[in-house]
């Protein structure tokens, strides 16, 4: 065979953006380094990007000079293979199970993977790939292809395809049987598509917008040979060729291609990281080299903690973990509860405040000691709640586990985790911490090594992790790395949190990632207020189906609080929890049909000193209120709060919010306050009031909001008191703004008045059956009540009840809630097919985010620009704001109703735009809109975004 040395192919780095690649690092169009460190929330600060840039190898480059370095493209293969073994070597859990269920011994399973991986870059041997950069003074092939490399027409992972079509049958040296095993193209093919497909989504295999061969020259397809040759006599020896023919065992490939996907993407990305691979353009003994990656490959996973070495400490009591003296009933269940090693379901329905996060840590820290898990990801719905939970967390996950010795990385992934100063502060770039620390000052609840932190796509490959449901959910979309997510969850327990929040879009994707968490080994636990009967039982059957239950059984409990859980052997148990005295809550309804009855009432309630909230379902309504209000009551003691903020002020009106209601807030902070807010402040806030208005809105948004009302226990002047069994106060009131109760309701019944809350809640028969259980009752009585509220107004039988007037509406509600059903489905992964691109309808890429939530309206980010004193353009946040001024002055808007409705950057702040441009080039595809000169819209810290006239 030829000696591979010869095969001098090179391997580079191109200059991308800064901090986005592994090889170089400019400075773009006359940046400072400030400007870098502005535009990169991950970097905080000059010096930690030049710590970046020392460690990774980076150069930092005035504009203008060129720099070129280049590692031998035989090498690079190799370095990604031995990632991948290694990996193999190191999580033994993972490799056991995906040899069993492929029905192959370990030294089989390493054979396929390393000899397909080995391959993943195949198609840069084409000499167009190859002429994309100059070596004047090197040896390397320079030899020319008729066409220049293009990735829209001519992508290396395509050509990948090509090369082995036209090699693989003509290996020197190649055992027959491993050529007739290679002709079996249906098997070959599913390997093919894991290792090309290593940049995230699978390959189009004959895209190119000219003859293939106008990109390759004869050198380039001998070079491939020669290279396969010595991949399989480097990997090949347990190839299990007799499987190749076996259409059982390729059914099987097919569904563990999504791991294997994973895998060699990991693999890519931490092969092509030059702090543990350095770059070599000179000729080395390749048996060697393959040593040296080998070693290095281990010190690469094990350093960002890519193991499954770890340990779980035992659980003792809640007591010792969480400082409690006793247990909440539904805490007492989690200790209590038998569990195996096996994956389980749990759902946990109870009432806000009832220990539900608690438990669910408890049951995943005996789940993980039972060894049924090696790490755990919380899911929420919104990334305030994410990061409020996230902090929980941090204080108590390293009671339950370390990785290698070390303290476990903890992510936060949402699009704004890294704006979170504790999360930043717990970063770390080489080695984390011992869990025992030597310094005070040193973070001592939770750390995460940097490499997670740099791109949610990575988040869910950390042992612990904390963030929105989107990112479990898009590891069940044909989204760009979804394989990569996929992975990560694998023995991991899932928490997802407020379920009963998913809308019939969200709840679709839920259930097949239930679906496939489960067949892959995981565990999966719910957390939610009262969960409508049918969907509880949906739930527990995709469960069921999964372990293999013929005829799985149906829930029946209708108790609340209810623990419902799915064993090892998929039998399904059903336990009613207690609720402590103080979880119980009466709140007496009352009726309110006139708007300035509620101005009344909100300004007689905050005259006699109490704490009022006003929950109204549009920013329109919200507004409105707040203008009506600030003409008759002194504004210093009125807040409003939406979503329609620039974020700084956002993030100052929740700081607002917290310090006059928050549960630490004294009486003297509390009295006459008033709060105006949309749906935002049930979502994410951890406050309570002494009164609460709300528009009316269905039965289980109205629950979640009146958990803000007396929310924490406090004496009769309004103090939190944690020592009082029970709140002092005098009992809850909710009134709810509503029509005047019709028993026939005619058409327009809800959209006469009230066409804010017609156009948010779809249906007036939800409405108006939320309306008719609420007067029946009188008041929300919770927890006994629960139950029997939700069903009242969700179950088939209260839906038939519904007013005939009413049914055009609701006809049209339930057409969206078939749409949304629709699109999901249409958006799901083909799992049977295996990765590839028949799996997806549409694969989105990067430029093209697919959405984990439902939305018949398009949402964009505005950044909120400024004239600042001297007459230069500016970021709204800019003196408020110390870093991240982009994200800080962006509203999210609707696209349609307001979004095309602002007026564009005055053409004569064109020059200045461009300037500002050039500093954040991101800034080129966002809408901009100017403070102060557009005649429709105003925009001011009080109010926020306002349509004149609106």
């Amino acid at each position: 065979m030829t000696d591979l040395n010869s095969l001098m192919f090179k391997y580079w780095g191109k200059a991308r953006k800064p901090l986005e690649i592994d090889y170089c690092m400019r400075e773009m169009n006359g940046e400072s380094l400030q400007d870098i460190v502005e535009r990169y929330p991950s970097v905080k600060s000059v010096d930690h990007l030049k710590a970046l840039a020392s460690r990774k190898g980076w150069q930092i480059v005035r504009q203008g000079e060129t720099f070129h370095r280049y590692h031998l493209l035989v090498f690079h293969s190799l370095d990604v293979a031995a990632v991948a073994l290694t990996y193999l070597d190191l999580n033994k859990q993972f490799t056991q199970d995906l040899a069993e269920f492929l029905g192959l011994s370990i030294p089989q399973l390493r054979s396929l993977v390393g000899f397909f991986v080995a391959i993943h870059d195949l198609g840069k041997f084409a000499s167009a790939f190859q002429n994309l950069a100059e070596f004047s003074d090197s040896n390397l092939s320079q030899k020319r292809s008729r066409e220049p490399y293009s990735a829209k027409d001519a992508r290396h992972d395509g050509l990948g395809h090509h090369f082995w079509k036209a090699c693989a049958k003509q290996i020197e040296g190649a055992p027959n049987e491993v050529t007739q095993a290679f002709k079996k193209i249906d098997s070959v093919r599913v390997m093919l598509n894991c290792v090309f497909g290593h940049h995230g989504e699978p390959v189009v295999a004959h895209k190119f917008g000219s003859r293939i061969e106008d990109y390759c020259v004869d050198e380039n397809y001998q070079a491939c040979r020669e290279f396969i040759a010595y991949c399989l006599e480097l990997f090949a020896d347990d190839l299990p060729t007799e499987k190749f023919s076996d259409r059982v065992w390729r059914d099987h490939l097919r569904y563990a291609s999504w791991h294997l996907a994973g895998l060699c993407t990991l693999a890519d990305w931490l092969g092509s990281d030059t702090q543990y691979f350095t770059y070599r353009s000179e000729p080395m003994d390749i048996q060697a080299y393959w040593l040296e990656a080998v070693k290095q490959a281990h010190k690469a996973l094990t350093n960002r903690q890519l193991t499954s070495q770890v340990e779980v400490f035992p659980y003792e009591s809640t007591a010792k973990h969480f400082g409690f003296s006793t247990p909440t009933p539904l805490q007492s269940f989690a200790e209590q509860v038998p569990v195996g090693s096996s994956p389980q379901l749990f759902i946990l329905e109870d009432v806000t405040g009832a220990g539900k996060t608690e438990a669910a840590l408890i049951l995943l820290h005996r789940l993980m000691q039972a060894k049924a898990a090696d790490g755990f990801y919380f899911g929420l719905p919104t990334m305030a709640t994410s990061s409020a939970m996230y902090h929980r967390i941090a204080q108590h996950y390293g009671q339950m586990m370390s990785v290698d010795g070390k303290k476990a990385s903890l992510v936060l992934a949402h699009g704004a985790s890294m704006m979170e100063d504790a999360y930043q502060d717990s970063l770390v770039t080489e080695q984390l911490p011992d869990l025992e620390y030597s310094k005070v000052d040193e973070t001592a609840s939770q750390a995460c090594h940097i490499w997670y932190a740099d791109s949610k796509k990575k988040a869910l490959l950390a042992h612990a992790g904390v963030g929105t449901v989107d990112q479990p959910l898009l590891s069940v979309l044909a989204s760009k790395h979804s394989t990569l997510r996929f992975h990560g969850l694998f023995r991991k327990i899932l928490v997802l949190d407020e379920v009963h929040a998913a809308d019939q879009y969200m709840f679709t994707l839920l259930e097949d990632l239930l679906r496939i968490h489960l067949r892959f080994g995981g565990s999966v636990i719910l957390l939610t207020a009262t969960l409508p009967l049918e969907r509880r039982n949906r739930l527990c059957q995709i469960w069921q189906e999964e372990l293999g239950l013929e005829s799985p059984e149906c829930t029946k409990k209708t108790g609340f609080p209810l623990a419902t859980w799915v064993n090892e052997q998929g039998k399904l148990n059903e336990q009613p929890v207690e609720s402590l005295p103080r979880n119980h809550k009466s709140v007496r309804v009352e009726f309110i049909h006139c708007e300035q009855a509620c101005i009344e009432e909100v300004l007689m309630r905050a005259s006699r000193g109490e704490a009022v909230v006003w929950v109204r379902n549009t920013v329109a309504d919200a507004q409105q209120a707040y203008d009506l209000l600030s003409k008759r009551y002194p504004q210093t003691h009125i807040t409003l709060f939406h979503s329609r903020f620039a974020l700084y002020d956002r993030k100052q009106k929740e700081k607002e919010v917290l310090s006059r209601l928050g549960k630490q807030s004294s009486s003297q902070q509390r009295q006459g306050q008033i709060l105006i807010s949309t749906q935002v402040f049930q979502e994410s806030i951890d406050a309570d009031c002494d009164f609460m208005l709300s528009d009316i809105c269905p039965i289980d948004d109205l629950i979640q909001r009146a958990g803000r009302l007396k929310r924490h226990i406090r004496d009769e002047h309004g103090n939190h008191n944690s020592e009082l069994s029970e709140d002092k106060r005098p009992p809850a009131v909710l009134k709810v703004f509503c029509p005047e109760w019709q028993s026939e309701p005619e058409k327009d019944w809800l959209h006469k008045n009230h066409s804010g809350t017609a156009a948010v809640y779809r249906s007036p028969a939800i409405i108006w059956l939320t309306q008719k259980v609420l007067r029946e009752k009188g008041g929300l009585y919770l927890p006994d009540c629960a139950r029997h509220l939700i069903e009242s107004v969700y179950s088939q039988a209260a839906l038939n009840t519904r007013p005939v007037d009413l049914d055009c509406y609701h006809s049209e509600y339930q057409a969206q809630t078939q749409a949304m059903e629709n699109q999901a489905t249409l958006q799901k992964l083909d799992w049977q097919r295996g990765y590839c691109r028949q799996a997806g309808n549409v694969w989105m890429g990067e430029e093209l985010e697919i959405s984990t939530r439902y939305s018949d309206r398009v949402s964009i980010q505005v950044v909120v620009l400024k004239l600042d004193q001297s007459g230069s353009m500016a970021f709204y946040a800019e003196g408020c704001a110390d870093k991240h001024l982009l994200q800080h002055s962006e509203i999210r808007v609707d696209q349609r109703s307001i979004a095309e409705k602002l007026a564009p950057i005055p053409n004569e702040y064109s020059e200045q735009l461009e300037r500002l441009q050039e500093r954040y080039p991101s800034l080129k595809y966002k809408q901009c809109w100017l403070q102060g000169s557009d005649e429709r819209f105003l925009y001011d810290a009080f109010k926020g975004l306002t349509e004149v006239g609106e």
